[in-house]
């Protein structure tokens, strides 16, 4: 059919005021409203045999035509509709809208014109509505969720959430006031959508209204019959700057064209929250939904596509408003679907305790560590679930046989933790310690050359004046993979082969390495100890780490530390040994389950990793830039998603705790900004983590705080 020639009635904002409209008799005084509607010529172009018949997308142009045969048919009894016709287009939106698990129809419409009769006891009959309007704005779509389904609300609206109308004619198809929809792409949401509040008898809504533009783009589906549905976006969740759409203007318009004797319009529209969670119900009955390894544990949480990496992705985490977080190396952050999928575990240890421990959580966590292992280029029989990387160096450690003929080499650069557990072994057992120091800026080569000697130098002195002796004294270093405080990579991969060539056990701290270092392999690099937390850049619970020891050290490994049991070595399983008390719970070693999933949707490792590596060094760039000073890692050799950059801070001003204390203060509680600020080799830095939600903008936010702060710290701290 041809376009149609028509007349649209466009909104008209009378005075400055918010815009509003009594849907009943105002009170005294008071105008019924401060908006009117007036005529604009439009072109209706029929969808009709083009492309957008078929292809038309509700995230790209904000409306869809779908073909579906209704039971009903005459849409006269109230029963039929709500108990027949709901289920009918319940189904047909799970199976339209990509990740709609759950949906749930509150209303319905039907519109005959006045001449005709409405057999429905619904009131008053309505007519085609022919001003161009969006049912509700958006904040009226989150207000309608939590009227219709008050207890599911805060778990349904924490996900993508989404109102969609299903519009169909009635038993003829239309010839006089056919619906028409604008294309999203047409569309300027800013300045065209004109919030009008909606005053009625018991209670305020909203809507959205429709300034004129010319450059709307309208379509229809010319004679549409009772067989062919018209899907239009009301509300969208995802904001991700007009990429997605979010609301589709529509109207009825009068078609000139049609045949004077056809029948008038009859139609019918469902109004429909939809929902990529699923209902509240999978969350009994054993939730084999969101427990079995073998199906993405968050699938039920996300939509089909996620949005682009940077500001889009901050509704799939859970900060406070307005925080800017460049500081996941410390405490991680848990995605918001990685947390349900906790909840969802939780929940079903609660149903049956001892069925949960007995039966069901052995086989949960072997699958994880299944899943896991070809991350790590690992065997899942090496592989051991723990608490904490600390807990887990101080572990291995009280597993060694010592005495005061050993020693332990550690980094001047190993985490407080790490120091704190060789200090105990080297005052409980009496055994010797020794620590490499390591200064940044630096080469990789000259840490290399002097590790060697180092260690070179150690083993040399254990075996002096040994002439005789059999029993050869351990030599166990302790490396950073990966440091915190610089965050910088190290070779640990040629550190350990060193300890190889020197008959040292390696002990490596690898708590940033799982998310951050794509390139693992555990079995080519062979490490006698490896230990990463999994919370810091995976994106699990926290109290998730992995502790791999390869099958020849794991008689070394005799128990837990504090233990509940003391099995033999000989007739146990390395996990039997290790994964401690069976009360504890284990919804943390778990949710790697959903996090690996969560990254899986964000596209995997690379693409996760190469995005948070780029922006690292682009931030930390531009954080130079605007303090004109410099990186650490000016050349990215020891750079993955961490960056340092120098302060515009004076070298004189010591690292004290209360400074610590008022940096991080300031920095969490005045400005809801943080990366961390600490001094190395006499000069103060900024640690800035880069993250799948970041972008550049909040490097150069953060640098703008801190050259308030440094100048602060200077007047408050340094003396003259």
């Amino acid at each position: 059919m041809p376009d149609v020639e028509t007349i649209l009635n466009y909104c008209v904002h009378l005075d400055s005021q918010p815009a509003f409209k009594y849907v009943y008799d105002p009170p005294d005084g008071t105008p019924k409203s401060n908006i009117e509607m007036r005529p604009y010529a439009a072109v209706i172009h029929d969808a009709r045999g083009t492309p957008l018949e078929e292809n038309a997308c509700l995230d790209e142009n904000g409306f869809k035509f779908v073909r579906h045969v209704a039971s009903e048919k005459t849409f006269d009894d109230e029963q039929r509709v709500v108990n027949g016709y709901y289920k009918e287009i319940e189904e047909l939106v799970k199976k339209t809208v990509p990740g709609a698990k759950r949906v749930f129809i509150w209303d319905h419409t039907v519109r005959r014109l006045q001449e005709q009769p409405n057999h429905m006891d619904k009131g008053t009959p309505r007519g085609p509505a022919k001003s161009v309007h969006i049912d509700q704005t958006y904040e009226a779509s989150v207000a309608r969720v939590r009227r219709h389904l008050p207890e599911e609300a805060d778990r349904l609206l924490a996900s993508r959430f989404r109102i969609i109308n299903v519009w169909r004619p009635i038993e003829n198809p239309v010839a006089h006031h056919p619906l028409g929809v604008v294309n999203w792409r047409s569309v300027d949401a800013e300045r065209d959508f004109m919030h009008t509040r909606r005053f009625y008898p018991t209670f305020e809504g909203s809507a959205f209204n429709v300034r004129h533009s010319d450059k709307h783009e309208w379509w229809y589906l010319g004679s549409q019959t009772p067989d062919e549905c018209t899907f239009i976006k009301i509300f969208d969740s995802v904001d991700d700057g007009g990429k997605t759409a979010r609301a589709t203007a529509h109207s009825a318009f009068d078609d000139k064209t049609s045949p004077p004797e056809a029948p008038q319009r009859q139609s019918i529209e469902t109004s429909a929250f939809l929902s990529t969670i699923r209902h509240l119900s999978i969350y009994s009955s054993g939730m084999t939904e969101l427990t079995n390894p073998g199906e993405s544990q968050i699938s039920a949480f996300v939509p089909a596509v996620p949005p682009p990496f940077g500001h889009a992705l901050l509704q799939y985490f859970q900060f406070e408003p307005g925080f800017v977080n460049l500081n996941i190396g410390s405490e991680g952050a848990l995605p918001l679907p990685v947390q349900l999928a906790c909840d969802a575990l939780a929940r079903q240890a609660e149903e049956s305790p001892d069925k949960w421990k007995k039966i069901v959580r052995g086989p949960l966590t072997e699958a994880t560590r299944q899943r896991l292992g070809p991350l790590l280029g690992a065997s899942p029989d090496e592989l051991v679930f723990v608490a904490t990387t600390s807990h887990s160096i101080d572990m291995v450690l009280n597993n060694f046989e010592w005495t005061s003929e050993d020693t332990i080499v550690y980094l001047t650069t190993t985490w407080k933790g790490g120091r704190g557990d060789v200090g105990y072994i080297r005052d409980k057992y009496r055994v010797n310690t020794s620590v490499y120091e390591v200064k940044f800026p630096t080469t990789s080569s000259e840490i290399i050359q002097g590790y060697r000697a180092h260690l070179h130098s150690v083993r040399s002195n254990q075996f002096r004046g040994r002439v005789g002796q059999t029993r050869q004294p351990k030599l166990v270093a302790l490396i950073d993979a990966i440091c915190s405080k610089p965050g910088i990579k190290f070779p640990w991969e040629k550190m350990v082969r060193i300890c190889r060539e020197e008959g040292a056990y390696s002990v490596v701290d690898a708590a940033h390495c799982f998310g951050q270092q794509v390139d693992l392999n555990l079995s080519k690099s062979q490490p006698d100890f490896w230990i990463t937390s999994c919370h810091k850049w995976f994106y699990t619970k926290r109290g998730c780490s992995l502790l791999y020891v390869p099958r020849r050290n794991q008689h070394i490994m005799k128990c837990a530390f504090p233990h509940n049991s003391y099995p033999s070595a000989g007739t146990s399983t390395l996990q039997q040994r290790l994964e401690g008390a069976s009360t504890r719970d284990f919804t943390s070693f778990l949710s790697a389950n959903a996090a690996f999933d969560f990254r899986l949707w964000l596209g995997g490792e690379t693409t996760i990793n190469s995005y948070c590596h780029d922006l690292a060094l682009a931030g930390g760039r531009r954080m130079a830039e605007i303090f004109q000073t410099d990186l650490m890692d000016e050349s990215g050799e020891f750079t993955l998603n961490m960056v340092n950059v120098r302060l515009p801070l004076s070298p004189n001003l010591p690292e004290t705790h209360d400074i610590i204390s008022y940096v991080d203060r300031k920095l969490l509680v005045e400005d809801k900004v943080y990366g961390l600020v600490f001094k190395h080799n006499g000069a103060w830095w900024a640690r800035c983590c880069a993250q799948v939600w970041n972008e550049v903008s909040d490097f150069e936010y953060f640098a703008g705080v801190l050259i308030s702060l440094c100048s602060e710290l200077e007047q408050s701290f340094l003396l003259p």
